[in-house]
């Protein structure tokens, strides 16, 4: 049998055609349309298009209207098949008037559909990969920041090069709170208390810092250093410092029995990350802050004591009384200390 030059361009093209009269029944089609009916049987003529093709069942009002002279296809996309030999194909079929029928234009898309479902697939895919990393950054940060401070991992966010060992010269004031008594209450108890009671502590003195805009730099077994002014601005950041200490000194963990002694200084330091590529630390380092550890250890439970510097920033904003010039291991000259008092 010979292929016409119309049907061996069709089929070229991968497309195959029906054409139905006025009763939508199967008139002639293409050689190669066996391929794609619904019910294979050998001689479809006379079949209606619903049974050939059930994607047009419901249909009918539109099908009428096209017999009517409607010039607007009717297409229905990527339509599943799957053939004789079990493959999965998908083609397009698309409805147009034609000599007082319907002509049925059927094109094989298995190409295009399978290409589709292999974006869908990879798009779900990258959908779900995505929801992963955003969940296991969400957990990261969260665990990060129980480690750093939340002021240093969001300037390192934001500057990628603050994550790099280094530091600049700032002035801050230091706050350094140290537990005391704590050796021998710690002694009386298991260890279990202990920590329980520590982690009590430093959650209350994470709160109280905050309020103030302080960072905690870090806690040191009863002890904790907290910076202001560092990482971010804080323009009175000795007011902030002392008014932190003020409420760290009412602590009281375990009664009277525990109480704060607070040193605060302000001055210079140099405030960066110290340590290597595989660990760093935020801190701050200089004689401000060595002084600010110093004066902490002068000062009694529920006292706070600081400098001279931190005095003159917070000049008229605290109530304070004058120690007396202190010696200071590492200053050359008499050191003058005063004592915040209630407001």
């Amino acid at each position: 049998m010979n292929t016409s030059l119309p049907d061996l361009i069709m089929r070229h093209l991968g497309v195959e055609y029906g054409w139905f009269d006025a009763s939508l029944g199967l008139g002639w089609h293409s050689p190669g349309l066996h391929r794609w009916l619904w019910d294979a049987a050998e001689k479809p003529e006379g079949q209606s298009i619903g049974d050939l093709f059930p994607e047009f069942i419901g249909s009918e009002e539109a099908l009428g209207a096209l017999l009517s002279g409607n010039q607007t296809p009717l297409i229905i996309q990527r339509v599943h098949r799957r053939e004789a030999n079990g493959a999965v194909a998908y083609i397009t079929l698309e409805a147009l008037p034609h000599q007082n029928g319907i002509l049925l234009l059927v094109r094989d898309v298995t190409e295009e559909g399978r290409l589709e479902q292999r974006l869908t697939q990879a798009r779900n895919e990258l959908s779900l990969l995505s929801a992963q990393l955003q969940r296991t950054s969400r957990q990261l940060d969260a665990i990060i920041r129980r480690f750093v401070p939340s002021s240093v991992v969001d300037e390192m966010l934001r500057d990628e090069r603050k994550a790099q060992p280094g530091g600049e010269r700032r002035e801050v004031s230091v706050v350094f709170a140290d537990l005391r008594n704590f050796t021998q209450w710690a002694e009386q108890r298991t260890p279990e208390v202990v920590v329980s009671m520590l982690n009590h502590l430093w959650a209350m003195v994470l709160a109280e810092t905050a309020k103030f805009g302080g960072t905690v730099n870090q806690f040191m077994g009863d002890g904790v250093m907290i910076l202001f002014n560092a990482p971010e601005e804080q323009p009175e950041h000795a007011y902030h410092a002392l008014e932190c200490a003020r409420r760290l000194a009412v602590i009281s963990p375990s009664g009277e029995e525990l109480r704060f002694g607070i040193g605060v200084n302000s001055g210079p330091v140099v405030a960066g990350n110290m340590g290597g590529m595989e660990r760093l630390s935020y801190t701050a380092i200089g004689t401000t802050t060595n002084i600010a550890h110093r004066l902490q250890s002068m000062a009694h439970p529920g006292q706070v004591v600081f400098g001279p510097r931190t005095r003159t920033l917070a000049e008229g904003k605290v109530q304070y009384r004058p120690l007396g010039p202190v010696s200071i291991k590492g200053i050359r000259e008499p050191f003058p200390v005063f004592e915040l008092l209630p407001n």
